[in-house]
């Protein structure tokens, strides 16, 4: 197999490309011939090049160091077609031809405010690192008022501790609706263990490489770690929360769903209809005669019987995974490809893609998310993909 290999192929320099940061060198080998040569992947850096020329030639790069430097080229540099060398027919051209002019460089990150802001779901996290973006920072914190001063707390917000991180990014897009920038990166206070296994440094690095790349996609997950997405992510018996608030599918008429339950309870568990009846009176008293899944979870977790009963929980995952109307997802999930989400909920994406939906639709699905521990988070953190996306559906794993 090595002898399919380029005579001068160097394993640190292919390592650099983001998703192959922790293969060894018979994982980058195999990486290479199966895939990477094909995809025109770099493997060497070109001759000639020099880091600090490409610095000095790419007037957004000043904060790079050596490694940074080489990974933005082997990722995207070249993909540019970045000046890496001094050559007399273009030098003096160099400056009309960096990614970010001169003009619109308004501090020492690069970028500003209104072309990108990093949105932070902070808890109780050392949130240090993001200091380099300060200017271009909106924390969120739900946890103690502990942050370190080398963060601009202008740009703090103290939040009480609910929603998970979908509810801090629904938070910010509802503050911002009518001024929003054009791209927002939202993360958890700690984006190291959904990237890179716990190396902070490589974390950053991916980060730092998305808030300064050209940018000619308007969502992208920044997750390292993929997980395959099933109707158990929308409807999970034993926690029996996984749902979200986003439109999958038609509401259910709550006649019908009554039925559903009565037979469901009759063929299962008849021994349970009369505690099965507490949650029918609920469905009747209703105000609407129609119910979205999230509507029908809310109303059986404050039921006794969903509380004393693992009968109650497995009716309610399967009540709502077979009964309700999810054709918008659907064809998704039966995908021969399949279908992945980015775990963590680590993403970045246009103000297109959140304007597509209204303020009052953020706003119910932030309504959704005032609470310590809600379903509707889970299943964002597995829809964000498809929700914001542009058809860029990870296959199954």
């Amino acid at each position: 197999m090595s002898s399919d290999l380029p005579i001068d192929f160097d394993y640190n320099i292919y390592r650099t490309h983001i998703d192959l940061s922790h293969f060894n060198n018979e994982s980058l080998k195999i990486h290479y011939i199966n895939h990477g040569k094909s995809e025109g992947r770099l493997y060497k850096l070109p001759d000639g090049f020099d880091t600090n020329t490409y610095k000095e030639l790419n007037i957004d790069l000043q904060h790079f160091n050596h490694n940074g430097l080489i990974s933005h080229y082997i990722t995207s540099g070249a993909k540019e077609n970045r000046i890496y060398k001094k050559d007399n027919n273009v030098i003096n051209n160099v400056i009309n031809k960096v990614t970010i002019p001169i003009n619109n460089i308004v501090h020492s990150s690069g970028i500003s405010r209104d072309d990108i802001v990093i949105v932070v779901a902070r808890y109780n996290e050392d949130i240090s690192r993001f200091s380099p973006y300060n200017n271009n920072l909106m924390v969120y914190n739900k946890g103690n008022d502990d942050i370190n001063n080398v963060i601009n707390h202008q740009y703090v917000k103290k939040v009480p501790n609910l929603g998970r991180e979908a509810g801090t990014y629904c938070n910010f897009i509802l503050d911002n609706y009518d001024n929003l920038p054009n791209y927002m990166i939202f993360t958890q206070g700690n984006p190291t263990d959904h990237i890179s296994l716990g190396d902070h440094d490589h974390a950053f690095r991916v980060i730092d490489q998305i808030f300064h790349e050209n940018k000619n996609y308007k969502f992208k997950y920044i997750s390292g770690h993929k997980e395959p997405f099933d109707m158990d992510s929308v409807a999970h018996f034993g926690l029996g929360v996984y749902i979200t608030p986003i439109e999958l599918g038609d509401p259910k008429n709550k006649n019908e769903l009554i039925d559903n339950i009565k037979h469901w309870v009759s063929v299962v568990c008849p021994d349970q209809t009369e505690r099965s009846n507490e949650l029918i009176q609920s469905i009747q008293e209703f105000p609407s005669e129609t119910l979205w899944p999230w509507d029908f979870t809310r109303i059986f977790m404050k039921t006794g019987w969903y509380c004393t009963s693992g009968e109650a929980q497995k009716m309610r995952h399967e009540i709502t995974r077979h009964n309700f109307d999810y054709s918008k997802i659907r064809w998704l999930i039966e995908r021969p490809e399949g279908f992945s989400f980015g775990y963590g909920a680590l993403f970045i994406v246009h103000k297109d893609n959140i304007l597509k939906y209204s303020k009052a639709y953020w706003s119910r699905l932030f309504d959704s998310l005032q609470e310590l521990l809600p379903g509707a988070g889970w299943g964002c953190e597995r829809l964000w993909g498809f929700f914001l996306g542009e058809g860029d559906y990870y296959p199954k794993r």
